[in-house]
């Protein structure tokens, strides 16, 4: 007959979720990865709560298993980015041509501001006065 076997207390980390998950977005700048990996970290602290020494300092514990998180995620985007950048053309992701890009909607909106100025004042105040003047 096998002896149940004693297991550490669960740890109260409920009240440093929100700060945790603040911590983190601000680390990542992504809202959903930042769900992700707060859910990655108390799953982690979860799985290695025998290795807390001391549980007074169990925020700190989460903001440390926080900031390995994240920097293992920001490591993995920057190894990707870096693959997708030595990719040949074949291999980037397809972009959709019949959007435009929003730099381009952008530069569209400017474009159609000026014309709309030129068409209102074709001269300008300053030019108009002075040819207005000489004749």
């Amino acid at each position: 007959m096998r002896m149940p076997t004693s297991s550490p207390p669960l740890l109260e980390t409920e009240p440093y979720r929100a700060r945790v998950a603040r911590y983190i977005r601000y680390l990542v700048h992504d809202a959903s990865d930042a769900e992700d990996l707060t859910q990655e970290t108390f799953m982690r602290a979860y799985h290695q709560q025998g290795t807390l020494r001391d549980p007074a300092a169990l925020e700190s514990w989460l903001y440390r298993i926080a900031t390995h998180i994240c920097i293992d995620r920001l490591r993995q985007r920057a190894r990707t980015t870096a693959l997708q950048a030595d990719s040949p053309v074949e291999d980037l992701p397809i972009v959709d041509h019949d959007q435009p890009s929003p730099f381009v909607i952008v530069q569209q909106a400017e474009m159609g501001e000026c014309v709309d100025q030129y068409v209102r004042d074709p001269v300008g105040p300053t030019e108009g006065s002075s040819i207005a003047a000489r004749r």
